[in-house]
């Protein structure tokens, strides 16, 4: 905008002298009137972010919104609000802006529902703020739950006892986060770690037990907040 603005000054500048020391007043008048239009429109104030996408989906541990914009400025983040059925809009969380004036891609996931009916209509939009205190809303969207409440997070591992390998079947995580799997002994040695990305919300893992002593060890799930853990028997004879 201000490189568009600049360009307009060196092209109307020079015609506004030649039409001035000229005697021409009504090219003058009309350039003055022309350039008074040209800064009215650069001076439009523009949305200080370009929301190009803003989606969701329903998981078993909540609800998953997805959103991502192209171009930010002066943004200092987006409130989350939410609607139940028809009733009033309540801010629920606020998620800090990317830091870039490229825009970037934002995930939230809605695990408060505990205290909202299974089966109520749920609605989100984002208010976003600038530094100034000015805000700007976005289109609403809904999404629909089948009734149930949002599922615990849990591993299973089969086969029961292990042999060669163990199966660790993960239900309930949270996408979002990033995941460390860590297997330990009874004496809290770390047989097995590793980081997971892009943790599927419900999904198997494997892990090679063939050097593992028989006996008992504990599959360790965590991202930094929230810990799953489960006891895996291991037999290798």
């Amino acid at each position: 905008m201000i490189f568009a603005f600049t360009s307009t000054i060196r092209i109307l500048f020079p015609l506004l002298s030649i039409a001035l020391f000229s005697g021409d007043k009504m090219t003058f008048r009309f350039l003055v009137v022309f350039f008074l239009m040209t800064l009215i429109s650069q001076a439009q104030v523009t949305a200080p972010v370009n929301l190009v996408s803003f989606t969701s989906a329903v998981l078993p541990q909540g609800v998953l919104l997805r959103w991502q914009t192209t171009e930010e400025v002066d943004n200092t983040g987006f409130e989350i609000q939410r609607r139940a059925g028809d009733g009033s809009w309540e801010a629920v969380d606020f998620v800090s802006a990317a830091g870039t004036a490229n825009g970037g891609s934002y995930t939230w996931l809605d695990h408060d529902l505990s205290h909202i009916a299974g089966d109520a209509r749920l609605s989100y939009r984002l208010r976003q703020i600038d530094y100034s205190g000015k805000d700007w809303v976005s289109q609403d969207i809904t999404v629909e739950r089948d009734g149930a409440l949002p599922e615990t997070p849990g591993i299973t591992v089969t086969p029961h006892p292990a042999r060669m390998t163990a199966v660790l079947h993960v239900t309930g995580v949270d996408p979002t986060s990033a995941w460390t799997l860590q297997v330990t002994d009874l004496f809290g040695r770390t047989m097995h770690k590793r980081h997971l990305e892009n943790l599927e919300t419900t999904g198997d893992l494997s892990v090679d037990v063939q050097q593992y002593s028989a006996g008992v060890y504990t599959v360790i799930l965590s991202n930094g907040q929230q810990t799953i853990w489960k006891n895996m028997v291991v037999r290798n004879n």
